[in-house]
């Protein structure tokens, strides 16, 4: 499985986040993007069994070009949120499962 991050910190820092498992969301992707629900936190933790283009906003649509960012299949990936945003994904060829869970607050 890969693991890859988007969060910065200073160079050997160690950042501590605590992960709301009760807060977290399954989507299944598809041939049309598919959003979630609002997201409250400042990170969140994204995880697909399939390959998966996902965009983050306040209305995001998840599209096989540039604008979006491709998560390959059984991958994990953390990123900075603007709490009330919402991610987006579209399937690149295969249905899948991606599990979005918050950092809690």
């Amino acid at each position: 499985m890969e693991i890859r991050t988007a969060i910065t910190a200073k160079p050997n820092a160690h950042v501590a986040i605590e992960w709301d498992d009760a807060a977290g969301q399954l989507l299944h992707s598809s041939i049309a993007s598919v959003q979630s629900l609002p997201i409250h936190a400042g990170a969140l933790r994204i995880g697909c069994t399939e390959a998966i283009w996902y965009a983050i906003g306040d209305n995001p649509t998840a599209v096989t070009t540039g604008a979006s960012r491709f998560l390959p299949a059984n991958a994990v990936e953390m990123t900075a949120i603007t709490p009330g945003h919402r991610i987006a994904v579209l399937q690149v060829s295969t249905v899948g499962t991606v599990s979005v869970i918050p950092a809690k607050p």
